[in-house]
């Protein structure tokens, strides 16, 4: 949807992928 967004996101998701990977295991 927007550029922005999507970046904004990606970096959320660097930032916090290792809490969402170990939720979600």
């Amino acid at each position: 949807r927007e550029r922005f967004g999507e970046a904004h996101a990606k970096i959320w998701w660097e930032e916090n992928r290792e809490r969402i990977q170990s939720q979600y295991l």
